[in-house]
């Protein structure tokens, strides 16, 4: 099921909240970043962390679901070559890829996907944590842990694409000239971009941002540019 307006002001209002509770339990540090001040802070801020990150996996999951589709990895290419006997290619550490995605979705995963490791708890501290004391209700944050710079500026980014398809997923297809109607399309290239071109691309994927209003497909004016260039000149005039 694609996700709604509604779900992305969720997912907004989820983050809003999280960085209230940063900007009043920590203090300013010296990298731009902020550090926990105390440790009433640290279970506020842990809190709000345990419940965004959660949305964050879900938005995650629900777009790769959506918009993903299974790569074969390389191992499974080399099971089928056509000489099973080799010769053998070396296969990189990171290069078994179980989903691929792509267009402006893939925009949005990485985004998100930022957040939540700037809230998650980080590999290294949970495992300390659990072998100290196992299976305890072991805590995100501490009072003077510092979170940089760079890890705010992901929940930020993340917060900005929320609110931004929180408010063009309720507007029409005017809003902003960013979407518009198959038969706009079609008007515009003299039926060169006809509905059935349009939606064969959702299906394949290559459109990733379009959008289902009523029983209507409205189309990324900036995606469809990408995908058909030559037909930039009359887009950008009609």
């Amino acid at each position: 099921m694609a996700i709604e307006a509604g779900d992305w002001a969720r997912l907004a209002q989820a983050l809003e909240r999280f960085c209230e509770t940063l900007g009043e339990t920590t203090d300013p540090a010296g990298d731009g970043g902020r550090r926990v001040a105390c440790l009433g802070g640290a279970v506020m801020l842990s809190e709000a962390a345990s419940g965004v990150e959660r949305l964050l996996v879900e938005f995650t999951t629900r777009l790769l679901r959506e918009h993903g589709g299974p790569e074969a990895s390389p191992g499974v290419r080399l099971a089928h070559a056509d000489n099973p006997d080799g010769p053998w290619e070396p296969i990189e550490p990171n290069g078994v890829r179980l989903v691929s995605i792509e267009g402006g979705a893939a925009e949005i995963v990485t985004a998100l996907e930022a957040a939540r490791r700037a809230v998650s708890f980080p590999a290294a501290k949970w495992n300390a944590m659990q072998a100290r004391r196992p299976g305890a209700d072991h805590q995100r944050f501490h009072a003077g842990e510092l979170l940089h710079a760079a890890g705010m500026r992901g929940v930020e980014r993340a917060l900005s694409i929320a609110k931004r398809l929180a408010g063009s997923c309720e507007s029409d297809e005017n809003d902003g000239g960013e979407y518009r109607s198959a038969s706009w399309f079609r008007e515009a290239t003299g039926e060169g971009l006809y509905p059935d071109l349009l939606r064969n691309a959702i299906h394949q994927r290559r459109l990733a941002r379009a959008r289902k209003v009523g029983n209507r497909w409205q189309y990324p004016v900036e995606e469809v540019l990408r995908l058909w260039p030559e037909y930039s000149e009359r887009l950008q005039t009609a």
